[in-house]
């Protein structure tokens, strides 16, 4: 009989927005163990300390990584990681993460945040503040039909 590998995460991208590139790369893991073990491997491949590691149990890192195109430098599409663990996911939970990866696009795309938080009246209003929930939005849409349609073990 033919041993079945389970998956230690499910891995996949989302995008803030379908007109543009940027992209995040989602993990989720399939227990807090195996979280907490890739949070301490990045913790040494960094060379820095992360103490809030031993107690997180999810994360969005934004990052800028450089690629080499036509002989110049220029910043790739990718924004960052998306870090989930299965068993605790919910809707809460996920948005958390999404929100703070929204704010990572939002920085690399160049909304200014006071055009996102500007309040007239007490109601949110404007462009920058739409484009800003509408890339919440779709960050939430995409990881919820991503991780319905994954395929189960």
């Amino acid at each position: 009989m033919k041993a079945v590998k389970r998956r230690l995460y499910w891995r996949f991208r989302l995008r803030p927005a379908r007109q543009h590139r940027h992209y995040y790369t989602v993990y989720v893991f399939r227990g807090l163990p195996l979280f907490q073990a890739y949070l301490s491997g990045m913790r040494r491949n960094e060379g820095r300390g992360m103490a809030w590691a031993r107690t997180a149990q999810g994360m969005c890192r934004s990052e800028t990584t450089l690629v080499r195109r036509n002989g110049r430098w220029r910043r790739s599409p990718k924004l960052g990681r998306i870090l989930l663990v299965e068993t605790r996911l919910g809707a809460g939970y996920v948005a958390h993460e999404l929100t703070h990866a929204a704010i990572g696009w939002a920085r690399r795309v160049g909304l200014r945040p006071h055009a996102i938080w500007q309040s007239r009246q007490a109601a949110f209003e404007g462009r920058a503040n739409e484009r800003f929930c509408r890339a919440v939005e779709t960050l939430n849409r995409e990881f919820w039909n991503r991780w319905y349609a994954r395929p189960r073990p």
